[in-house]
Parts: structure tokens; sequence; C-alpha cells
């Protein structure tokens, strides 16, 4: 009996509830996505890696919150079981975005009104995002700790002598250079407040929105929680997957530097920006490590990718300075 097989026969015997399959729809290292008939309503249930409790936990308690406090631009979270960690979630229909700049804008005044639907009682208890950074110090530890992982994995691997040289010989060089002059600004280990703190789905982007009556709506929490709005703009601006025109940088970002909740963050994002875009640099080797262990054929095209991110961004991070 299959997982699917087994989660659908035991949702029977423990609600009475009827579960029918339609078709597998996603599968990776970290679960699987199936369409099914649920209630009568064609429904999505999200099945987590028996071993994925954070990431169960972080989606199913954002979606309740969200839920629970009326925000409508995320899915409906009909039923979840924390023992065989999957979710029935309501199923979006929707275009999908344009990666352009008026999106981005759009983007980050969604995350804004977002941050209504999130009480202080609710805040208080919800979990960090993650990877979550909530000073220079921990950002930049952050991506430390990343690049020790990466370097670990790549080092086993024939093909990928060059990124590991790379990192050993580019990266940790920059970042403990890097480390040295923000130690000597005084606010490097300083936590930022906690009214500043704010609610982020932390993976967002074009890949996980949709569109409908010129309205966004965004789906997968697993990473959401509590962060700094100062890395939020990192990733909204430096995604590789929507890495935005040098020459519309500094628009884009006077635009967002005027909203509430990321005003007081961007002198913070000037400074953490260079090193999360080496963040981006190591996911997208993570990413080549995973499919690398499938016996991918992309696996190789996947490293290039890397490479090419770290050519294609480096203009911004002059841009940034100037500022």
């Amino acid at each position: 009996m299959s997982n699917i097989d087994l989660i659908i026969k035991k949702h029977l015997e423990d609600t009475g509830e009827k579960i029918t399959l339609i078709k597998e729809i996603h599968k990776s290292l970290n679960g699987r996505l199936y369409k099914i008939k649920y209630k009568n309503k064609i429904s999505i249930l999200k099945l987590y890696k028996s071993e994925d409790k954070i990431r169960y936990h972080r989606e199913k308690e954002s979606l309740y919150i969200l839920n629970k406090n009326h925000f409508e631009f995320c899915p409906k979270l009909f039923y979840f079981n924390n023992f065989y960690k999957y979710l029935i979630i309501e199923e979006l229909k929707a275009n999908k975005p344009i990666p352009n700049n008026k999106f981005k804008f759009d983007l980050a005044k969604y995350i804004e009104n977002q941050q209504n639907y999130i009480l202080p009682i609710d805040k208080n208890k919800m979990m960090n995002a993650s990877e979550a950074g909530f000073s220079i110090f921990e950002h930049l530890g952050i991506v430390k700790k990343k690049a020790n992982f990466i370097l670990e994995k790549l080092t086993s691997q024939a093909q990928t002598k060059e990124a590991c040289k790379f990192i050993s010989h580019e990266i940790f060089p920059w970042l403990n250079s890097y480390e040295e002059q923000l130690r000597l600004n005084d606010n490097y280990f300083n936590k930022i407040k906690i009214s500043e703190i704010i609610f982020s789905q932390s993976d967002i982007g074009v890949h996980n929105s949709f569109i409908n009556n010129q309205k966004i709506y965004t789906f997968d929490y697993e990473y959401a929680g509590l962060d700094d709005p100062a890395k939020t703009i990192c990733d909204l601006l430096i995604n590789p997957d929507q890495i935005i025109n040098k020459d519309d940088f500094n628009i884009v970002l006077e635009k967002i530097s005027t909203l509430k909740i990321f005003k007081n963050a961007i002198d913070r994002f000037r400074i953490i920006l260079p090193i999360y875009r080496l963040k981006w640099f190591l996911i997208i080797l993570n990413g080549y490590l995973k499919e690398d262990k499938q016996g991918s054929e992309d696996s190789f095209k996947i490293l290039m990718k890397a490479f090419d991110y770290l050519k294609n961004s480096e203009e911004i991070i002059q841009i940034i300075k100037d500022f």
C-alpha cells in the first residue's frame, strides 16, 4: 500500500470522510502534492516526509492563523493531521503573475497588508521563519553555516571541484573579511525591535503566487514565520528566478522603502544584501546536490545556474553601495 493509499484509508477510518484521489501533481524530496476530491470539492492534499516536522508545523500554523483572521489571499485550510503530517487545503485557480517590477512592488504591498492579519497574540506564539535572522551577526552566521554545510556535501563529488574551490578560496575569505568590517558597526550584535519583526512567507515570488481579479494570492507556507523585513527585501529583489534588472533596482527599492514595514529596514538591507546574494548561490548549489542525488540529467545545468547567478547579480552589489 502506497503512502497516499494509507492516508486515504486512515482518514476514512478516523473521520468517516471519504477522500477520492485524482492524481499526484508534484513530487519532491520534501513531500508530495495530490489533487483530491474532498467534501465534494476539488482540493489539495499536501503530504510531508515523515521526519519533516518543522515544515509541516510552519505551514499548518501560518494557514491556521491567516484563515482565523480572515485573510482571503492564501489557501483555506480544511483539515490537518499531526500524526501523519498532511494538510488538506483549498485549490487556488488563477493566472501566474508576470515577473516584472510592478509585480515585485505589488508583492511587497501584499506582504505589508498580510501583517494586518497577524494579531499580537498570534505573533507571540508563532515560530520563526526558516533560517530567520534578527541581527547582522545572526544573518552572517546563517550564511556561514550554510556555506560549511554545502562545502561538506560537495567535497565528495569530483565534478564539483571548482565549486568547492570557489567556496573555500572566495566565499569564506570574503565572509571573514566582511565580518571584520561589520563588527565595527555599533548595531552588529543588536537584534531588531520586536515591533519591527514581520510575518514572512520567506520563500515568496512568482513560483508560488497567483493573480485573480488583479489580486495576489500566495501558497506554500512551509518556510513561513517571523523574520527580519530586511531579509524579505533581499528575497524580493535578488531571488535567482526573478532577479531585478540593474537599471530598475533603485526605482523598485525606493518604492519598497516607502512602505511602513520596510522603512526602517533599508540600511540593514544594504548591509546584508551581499551576504544573502551568496546565500542564494549556495541555495542553488543545494538544489544541484538534490538533483544529482536522484541522478537527474539537469544537475549540471543547475550547477552552471549558480555561477551565472553570481555573475548576473554582481552589478547590483555596486548599485546598493551608491543607493
